[in-house]
């Protein structure tokens, strides 16, 4: 297991239009390929109650809700997904 501070913020946005491409479903399945090439054996991520499409994302490929792991806003909605 790989102990990291890593803290990233990538701040991912897509306008209505452009949702249910496949887009972010293709961004996250990179993401756990490159996270699994570098040793990770997870990821956790957060979003806001105000990106319901976010979370619903988030739920569709894999990950699955955990208590907060950073912040101090009680309505972080915290999520892990353990890669192979």
């Amino acid at each position: 297991m790989i102990e990291t501070d890593l803290d990233a913020n990538p701040g991912l946005f897509f306008r209505v239009r452009r949702r249910r491409k496949g887009v972010a479903q293709a961004l996250m399945a990179e993401l756990e390929r490159l996270a699994t090439e570098f040793g990770y054996t997870s990821i956790k991520l957060q979003t806001g109650p105000a990106q319901p499409e976010a979370a619903a994302l988030y739920e569709r490929v894999g990950y699955y809700r955990i208590p907060r792991f950073s912040g101090d806003w009680e309505l972080v909605l915290a999520f892990q997904k353990d890669l192979k």
